[in-house]
């Protein structure tokens, strides 16, 4: 509603999802990192949301299905 987050999908070796991923822990500023997964791992996403620099938490999740 607000526009403050995200689903990230990728399909582009050489990198994988969970290299961006560790690199997004890293060395960006998030309220919410999740790592999502669902049908056993087979699909994979990454869910973030930025609120502000002041507000921004810098919580990090894995969610399976």
């Amino acid at each position: 509603m607000k526009g403050q987050a995200a689903d990230i999908y990728i399909n582009a070796p050489p990198l994988t999802l969970r290299d961006i991923y560790l690199w997004m822990v890293d060395n960006l500023s998030f309220d919410q990192l999740i790592w999502e997964s669902r049908d056993g791992g087979r699909r994979k996403w990454i869910h973030v949301s930025y609120v502000s620099e002041v507000t921004n938490r810098q919580q990090v999740f894995t969610c399976r299905k």
